[in-house]
């Protein structure tokens, strides 16, 4: 686990959100009102839709994370073939209220053997204390903007608390291994029923 930069004036991903949403990210919850979120509800905000829509279409979008994508395989997988995640995971924890409605770890959504993998947590707000993601250890990944994660999600059991700061906080998160490990399963993920195969889930860079 180890906390990493990027330079936001290459990666504006935070400017690119505001031009989508029109409102200061920290502050979505001013806009909308929902429940307390659980495992089915935490993808279902106005902001969700949003974010799904445009990353689908937008070239600017989709050069900018690849290119992201691509400094992170420089540096950690050494340049070797991997398979990342097509379309990141997008967050959002408002006041009083959670990002992701429940504890888990990610190789309970996966098949029992699946692939060695790492998950890279990017937050385009603020993210700490009970603002960010809370792992069983007690460790909470506190970031500034400007600043990701590169974690063991795959069997680190993790989760949120209700979110205390007054402020939103917005991220994505996505997951990278070795295209050599992988394999095809007929598992698909939790919320979007997407099969865990290169080409749906997954794409490759080489």
């Amino acid at each position: 686990m180890e906390k990493l930069k990027y330079d936001t004036d290459d990666f504006s991903f935070k400017e690119l959100l505001w031009d989508w949403f029109k409102v200061d990210l920290d502050r979505l919850h001013e806009n909308s009102k929902y429940k307390y979120f659980n495992r089915k509800t935490d993808q279902q905000t106005y902001w969700h839709k949003i974010f799904y829509k445009k990353v689908r279409s937008s070239d600017e979008w989709n050069w900018m994370y690849k290119w992201f994508i691509k400094e992170i395989k420089k540096v950690r997988w050494e340049n070797k073939p991997i398979v990342y995640q097509k379309i990141p995971t997008f967050r959002v924890h408002f006041p009083d209220n959670v990002a992701v409605g429940e504890w888990h770890k990610d190789i309970e959504y996966r098949s029992e053997d699946w692939v060695n993998e790492l998950n890279y947590y990017v937050p385009l707000t603020e993210a700490k204390n009970t603002s960010t993601i809370q792992l069983e250890d007690n460790k909470t990944l506190d970031s500034d903007y400007g600043e990701y994660w590169e974690w063991d999600g795959l069997n680190k059991l993790h989760g949120n608390v209700k979110n205390m700061t007054g402020k939103t906080r917005v991220s994505f998160d996505f997951r990278i291994h070795l295209m050599s490990e992988h394999k095809d399963t007929e598992v698909k993920s939790i919320n979007t029923k997407t099969p865990f195969k290169i080409g749906d889930y997954y794409e490759i860079m080489e």
